[in-house]
């Protein structure tokens, strides 16, 4: 099974973050978190400083940014054990 991601912007100083990814493939979709720092299945992490950032903070000169795009099964292959469960 292939998966690929595309349609996400390079961290440029000034900009904020961008939430928003495509995903291709049948299998799978990306993962949503109410209230958390997984947007859309994105999340940005500023490595230089430790921390998670969110859609209203902008990247910073000079800073290392790591973008990651989580994904889960789609249909009846959710609620295995291994998988993130959604929180009521």
């Amino acid at each position: 099974t292939t998966v690929q991601i595309s349609n996400i912007s390079v961290p440029e100083a000034g900009q904020l973050p961008d939430f928003s990814a495509t995903l291709s493939g049948d299998y799978y979709e990306f993962y949503e978190e109410e209230g958390g720092y997984i947007i859309n299945g994105i999340t940005w992490y500023n490595v230089t400083d430790d921390t998670n950032i969110d859609e209203d903070t902008p990247f910073e000169e000079n800073k290392v940014y790591k973008v990651t795009a989580v994904i889960v099964p789609k249909g009846p292959q959710m609620g295995h054990p291994w998988m993130p469960q959604p929180q009521n």
